[in-house]
């Protein structure tokens, strides 16, 4: 059921706080610092996917400062591999499940260093619920991705390129994937503006300026609704599906985070998200969260 979006007045300064939100600014020392469980945000360690049984090392996640704002911190998330399918090393960050409608937005820094590589690089910000199961079979995700080397494409055409994804199921042991798709092919360097917004049986998705959506994503090409029926977690990757054999040297890959917002059942342009999220950075609120 839905709930109406109250009004709370913030003790912290002049901004009003509103139920339903959730701002991360990633204002922390490292990776030890007790908040971030405290806060619900896991840092995947170990053998994980995708790809299947790839090797995820906690300390390839990392807050750093800011180079043009001394009291700002960005977190940053790395991938790295050399010339064989053992040399890959991922690395993910995750909320706990507990998002479904609304808007998420976030300021992300993508790179383009293994389109020179030509190394299968996936760089995302998305939303996923647990994984599907024939016990549970609602599933939901929701996904932004970038790369700078389009190892996906079917016909070779490996320039940069993004891939909005809303997916209905998706079972990697029985080979199962129905989503809706929006592809196109662009390069993108240095800072971002990314918003999905999930409202009234739509899932939408915004990049940077664009006053429409890129992508408007409702039923799957196999004919099934894709809108999301389960609660989902928050999650920022950097992985890699595919090497270049020919490359031998180590390379790495780094996406940056400066911070991600969501509010629930409210649908927020990107001008909106923007104002909001430098008001509450102005009042010095580094995270927030009101949500139930």
């Amino acid at each position: 059921m839905k709930r109406p979006i109250k009004i709370l007045l913030s003790l912290l300064g002049f901004t009003c706080l509103f139920a339903g939100e959730f701002f991360e600014d990633f204002s922390y020392r490292n990776t030890l610092d007790p908040k971030l469980n405290e806060r619900g945000w896991t840092i995947v360690s170990g053998l994980s996917a995708p790809p299947q049984n790839a090797k995820y090392i906690a300390k390839y996640i990392s807050f750093t400062k800011d180079p043009n704002d001394d009291a700002n911190t960005i977190l940053e998330i790395k991938a790295s591999c050399r010339n064989t399918k053992d040399s890959m090393r991922h690395s993910r960050i995750e909320s706990g499940i507990r998002f479904l409608e609304g808007t998420y937005a976030t300021r992300i820094h993508f790179n383009n260093e293994m389109k020179k590589t030509k190394d299968g690089n996936i760089q995302a910000f998305y939303t996923i619920s647990s994984p599907l199961t024939e016990e549970r079979p609602e599933y939901s995700e929701c996904d932004f991705e970038y790369l700078p080397y389009d190892i996906w494409n079917d016909m070779g055409k490996t320039r940069p390129a993004i891939y909005a994804s809303t997916w209905e199921n998706y079972i990697s042991d029985h080979a199962t994937e129905d989503l809706a798709q929006y592809i196109k092919k662009q390069k993108l360097k240095g800072w971002h503006l990314v918003i999905i917004q999930i409202m009234n049986g739509e899932v939408s998705y915004y990049l940077d300026n664009s006053q429409k959506p890129i992508a408007i994503h409702k039923i799957s090409d196999k004919g099934s609704d894709v809108y999301p029926e389960s609660l989902m977690r928050i999650a920022f990757s950097n992985w890699i599906s595919k090497v270049n054999l020919k490359q031998n040297k180590r390379r790495t890959s780094t996406i940056k985070v400066d911070w991600v917002y969501h509010i629930e059942n409210k649908a927020l342009s990107l001008n909106e998200v923007y104002k909001r999220v430098r008001l509450l950075q102005k009042d010095d609120i580094r995270y927030l969260d009101t949500m139930e």
